[in-house]
C-alpha cells in the first residue's frame, strides 16, 4: 500500500475506531440502568450492587475521556488532511480524495456522483493517490528542511 493511502485509511480507521467505541459506552450505560441498589433487610441501608453500579461508571467516564481524546485525533488528523489535499491542483483528483477518506464515502457512491464508470473510478483513484504521495513527499522534505534549520540554531546557540 501507498504511503498515501496509509496516510488516508488512518482517517478511516479512526472512525470506525470512535464508533467501535460508542456501541461500548452504550453498552455500559445499558449495563448501568439494569443495575439496582438493593435494600439490605438485616442491617439497613443499600448493599450489594453498589461496587458493581460504581465500577461500571468508573467505566463509562474512563471510556468517554477516551472518546474525547480520539474525536480530538480524528478532527485533528481530517484538519492536516483537507489542508494537505487542498494542494492537488486536479480538481477530480481532490474530489475523489476528499469524498472518500474526509467525508467517508463509498467508492460506489463518488462513482455514481461522479459520473464514472468503475474502471474509471479505479483509474482516477489510484492516479489521485499518486498524486498525493507526491504532496506528501513535498510535505516531508519542507518538514525535514525546517527540523535542519533548528538542530543548526541550537548549535549555534
Amino acid at each position: 500500500m501507498s504511503a498515501a493511502k496509509e496516510y488516508l485509511e488512518r482517517i478511516k480507521w479512526y472512525d470506525v475506531l470512535i464508533d467501535s467505541k460508542l456501541e461500548e459506552l452504550n453498552t455500559l450505560n445499558g449495563i448501568v440502568k439494569r443495575i439496582t441498589p438493593v435494600m439490605n433487610t438485616t442491617g439497613g441501608g443499600v448493599s450489594g450492587n453498589q461496587d458493581k453500579l460504581g465500577d461500571t461508571i468508573a467505566k463509562i467516564v474512563d471510556l468517554q475521556e477516551e472518546i474525547n481524546r480520539d474525536v480530538d485525533m480524528f478532527v485533528d488528523m481530517k484538519r492536516e488532511a483537507s489542508k494537505l489535499l487542498k494542494k492537488i491542483k486536479k480538481p477530480e483528483f481532490y474530489q475523489v480524495l476528499h469524498k472518500r477518506y474526509i467525508l467517508g464515502e463509498s467508492l460506489e457512491r463518488i462513482t455514481i456522483d461522479m459520473g464514472y464508470t468503475h474502471r474509471g473510478m479505479c483509474y482516477l483513484h489510484g492516479r489521485a493517490l499518486q498524486v498525493f504521495e507526491k504532496v506528501l513527499e513535498e510535505q516531508k522534505a519542507l518538514e525535514e528542511s525546517g527540523k535542519g534549520v533548528k538542530k543548526t540554531v541550537k548549535k549555534r546557540v
